[in-house]
């Protein structure tokens, strides 16, 4: 069954990448693809960087547990999970529920709800302190977008406070927890409020997505700068919320980067080539990560069943 997920998962990215293009346009697509090329080593290294340091993430929070999986588990786990987070529609609870479920035989499923609830209230952190400083960086070139970010903001800042204080107090529906409400509340009165190693490897994944735009703003010759990069992530950010019930969330964060045009001093064909090229990125690795995670698993179970006979 998991085998058949991963299989999955990398066709959908890569149907993913022919809608992208499509949508895009091919020739404009192509075109922005030659301008990055030189760049996209770099691009997709930054997009490691991102996965690597959501791993990091969930890893500190498990402790000692940890230990007791192999890397090439975690690596797995999280390969996975990205491929649904940008492929999936709803990609984020997918994601999330996926680490739940590949958790619970580690730790347990009360335990397991509450580290993966508290890593997402830490990525909710992140993703309010980027938009933030959007909006603060937008707030006399483009007064509306940042009043956008900055009620993404806040809204996300509360989400993530009332996460963490809803799960230690258990005020979640029981078969959301999967296991006894006590488990839950026990498990996540043991983790800090706020994690630091958590939350840094967070805020490591966010500083990587806002060099990837300072680059793509750099291939399409539009203004570079922290300023802009920090729009520029706003407004990825928003994109991202209008297309979470969207297949890769395609048109979606193209028609947040055309409405910010201004804010970014981009045309619009500029704009439609950064919304095309970051998601490229995504979907390149949600491909690869998901068949060298098939892959590997494969293997494996070669190996093992090579040893039976």
């Amino acid at each position: 069954m998991r085998n058949a997920a991963r299989g999955s998962f990398a066709a959908l990215a890569l149907v993913a990448i022919v809608l992208l293009v499509r949508h895009a346009g091919s020739d404009a697509f192509v075109a922005s693809l030659r301008r990055a090329l030189p760049w996209m080593p770099l691009l997709l290294a930054l997009e490691g960087v991102r996965i690597g340091a959501d791993l990091i993430s969930l890893r500190s929070l498990c402790g000692a547990d940890a230990r007791r999986w192999p890397l090439r588990a975690w690596i797995g786990l999280h390969l996975e999970a990205n491929a649904a987070l940008v492929v999936l529609p709803g990609g984020r609870a997918v994601s999330e529920g996926m680490k739940v479920a590949r958790l619970s035989p580690l730790v347990g499923r009360g335990r397991a709800t509450a580290l993966v609830a508290t890593q997402h209230a830490a990525t909710m952190l992140t993703i309010a302190l980027a938009c933030a400083l959007g909006a603060l960086a937008a707030r006399r070139v483009a007064p509306v977008l940042a009043l956008a970010m900055a009620i993404h903001a806040g809204v996300t800042l509360a989400g993530a406070a009332a996460l963490r204080v809803s799960l230690a107090r258990a005020k979640v529906p029981r078969f959301l927890a999967g296991a006894t409400l006590d488990e839950l509340r026990a498990a996540a009165r043991a983790l800090p409020f706020l994690p630091r190693a958590a939350f840094a490897a967070k805020l490591v994944n966010r500083a990587a997505q806002l060099a990837q735009l300072a680059i793509l703003l750099h291939v399409v010759g539009a203004a570079t700068g922290a300023l802009t990069a920090c729009i520029a992530t706003g407004v990825t950010l928003l994109g991202g919320l209008l297309g979470e019930l969207s297949l890769a969330q395609i048109g979606c964060t193209d028609a947040a980067f055309v409405a910010a045009t201004s804010a970014l001093s981009l045309g619009v064909g500029g704009a439609l080539a950064i919304a095309s090229l970051a998601r490229f990125v995504q979907l390149t690795w949600s491909a690869v990560g998901s068949a060298l995670s098939l892959s590997s698993r494969l293997r494996v179970r070669r190996r093992v069943e090579g040893s039976h006979v």
